[in-house]
């Protein structure tokens, strides 16, 4: 191992702390909102065991039915405003953005009152799948 990937792989404590709190920060800012001009979007489904997951999807309405893809990974609040605006501004550039509901099947994070009621609900989910008592 070079000590170029050492580096890589070993960050440094100050970095690791400064980009948690980074992440921990409020979100400042206004919402940034993607037109939709020159894009086909829309939502499908996927059937994944005996659930249809929901997919939402943006492209270039240009010409041409084969483009680039890319898969856009949401956070456990699943495909909401923000993500499909990842999608929309990726299909500005030219590709076929899809962003899967990837916990429907768990369902509408949105809809708990506060983010410590979700990690909970989240916990005895993963407590119930492990068979831990």
């Amino acid at each position: 191992m070079t000590d170029r990937v050492k580096a890589l792989t070993k960050p440094s404590h100050g970095v690791l702390a400064t980009r948690l709190s980074a992440a921990a920060a409020p979100v400042e800012g206004s919402v940034i909102r993607t037109d939709g001009d020159g894009l086909v979007e829309g939502e499908f489904t996927v059937m994944s065991s005996d659930f249809d997951v929901p997919v939402y999807y943006a492209k270039p309405a240009a010409a041409g039915d084969t483009f680039p893809v890319v898969l856009v990974v949401s956070e456990v609040f699943g495909v909401h405003a923000h993500i499909a605006d990842v999608c929309r501004r990726f299909a500005k550039r030219g590709y076929l953005a899809m962003a899967p509901d990837l916990f429907a099947r768990l369902g509408d994070a949105s809809a708990f009152a506060s983010l410590a009621d979700l990690m909970s609900e989240v916990a005895d989910l993963a407590e119930t799948a492990s068979g831990s008592p």
